[in-house]
């Protein structure tokens, strides 16, 4: 047993969270051998590399069991959800990965306790970063720990969960997913089917992987690390033009839609130009944003989207792409995500939300807990985070 304590400022005093128990979960089934090696996509080779953290907060309930119970039966169906999700348990190259290597090594399983009652958390937590202690090893977005990873091995554990016991018998399940491996939609799907194997022992339907060629870019993968981009508006006061991002799902928008469950990355970028100040009003962003996803519509199929792809990868389309990523604001969303359905047998949770802080000048949209609106985490600089804290416009809203 390894006791770890890690502290973060909570209102007005220090909150612990303690690892108890640190395991690898294997999958409970081996992985046949003609599916020993995951291809990854160009999609999935130019993403970023980092983590997406997601973190599910459910509270004590008459029927939930003791925390031993609720920790074992996750370790247990974890287990049988790998089985299925067999990339998530293997191995990929720290750099440039092409591949996963399905050698059912397992992931990375952590216990912990808070001492704070899980209504005195959420009342006080105000920032994502808060949450970062609930992640085994801080592990979000693009934090890598040197516990975590041995720096002398080229090996990247692709998948990493934490279950974290409130005084009050309430629960946050923490998982952080490898971007090179799946998106926002596929980490929001694996986290519903755990849950359901833990509820059900089954799962409804299995997920789809991409039979792709194998194909080696040598690329490290786009970077979305906090860089420097200039404001909207510059010290003078004056419109600055600038660069408006926004991450599309494309799982829906080919004519031949895709199978249910298709694991994979598969959104494209959609890019809005503001050359002047009156391109900022909603109703021309918006009708611009809508008439490139109509576009995007007319796509075949993912062969077509791959071709489409390939044309993409140069060396130099791909530092045209990171320059527009370092100097633009980038959007991305999990709306309509079956957040708030992920049901391990204790109910639905009353908060599920992102850890960590991610690039700098970025927008990540998800629904509320009653499904009545949306939340923007916003992430910018120290100064325009001022300015737009502070916009009569937008406290309107509030």
């Amino acid at each position: 047993m390894t006791i770890v304590s890690n502290l973060v400022r909570f209102g007005r005093r220090q909150l612990h969270t303690i690892v108890s128990s640190r395991e690898i979960i294997k999958p409970s089934s081996p992985t046949p051998s003609h599916l020993k090696t995951h291809n990854l996509s160009l999609l999935d080779q130019t993403s970023n590399n980092s983590f997406m953290p997601i973190v599910s907060f459910y509270p004590n309930t008459v029927d939930s069991g003791s925390a031993r119970e609720k920790t074992l039966a996750l370790k247990k169906s974890l287990s049988q959800t790998l089985a299925k999700y067999y990339p998530f348990a293997g191995r990929h190259a720290k750099f440039a990965p092409y591949y996963v290597d399905c050698n059912d090594e397992g992931a990375v399983f952590h216990e912990a306790s808070v001492d704070s009652t899980l209504s005195d958390f959420l009342q006080n937590s105000v920032q994502n970063k808060d949450l970062d202690h609930f992640f085994p090893y801080g592990l979000v977005n693009f934090r890598w720990n040197r516990e975590y990873h041995d720096l002398q091995s080229d090996k990247v554990i692709p998948l990493a969960v934490q279950v974290n016991h409130f005084e009050c018998g309430g629960v946050a399940v923490a998982v952080s997913l490898s971007h090179k491996l799946a998106d926002g939609s596929n980490l929001v799907q694996f986290i519903g089917d755990w849950a359901k194997m833990t509820k059900f022992s089954s799962l409804p339907t299995d997920p789809h992987y991409l039979s792709l060629p194998e194909m080696n870019i040598n690329f490290p993968g786009l970077s979305i690390e906090c860089s420097v981009s200039a404001a909207t508006k510059n010290n003078s006061g004056s419109f600055k033009p600038t660069l408006g991002i926004h991450l599309a799902s494309m799982r829906a928008r080919m004519i031949e839609p895709l199978p249910d469950k298709t694991i994979g990355n598969l959104f494209t970028p959609m890019e809005i130009f503001t050359n002047q100040e009156s391109d900022l009003r909603p109703e021309v962003f918006i009708s611009e944003l809508k008439k490139q996803k109509m576009q995007s519509k007319g796509i075949k199929n993912i062969e077509t989207l791959f071709e489409i792809l390939s044309g993409m990868s140069s060396e130099i389309a791909l530092k045209e792409m990171q320059r527009k990523l370092d100097e633009g604001y980038l959007c991305s969303s999990l709306c309509g995500l079956p957040i708030y359905d992920i049901d391990f047998g204790w109910g639905n949770p009353v908060k599920t939300t992102l850890g960590g802080n991610a690039k700098q000048n970025s927008f990540i949209l998800i629904d509320t807990p009653k499904n009545d609106g949306i939340e923007a985490l916003v992430c910018l600089g120290e100064e325009d985070m001022n300015i737009f804290q502070n916009d009569p416009e937008l406290l309107s809203f509030c």
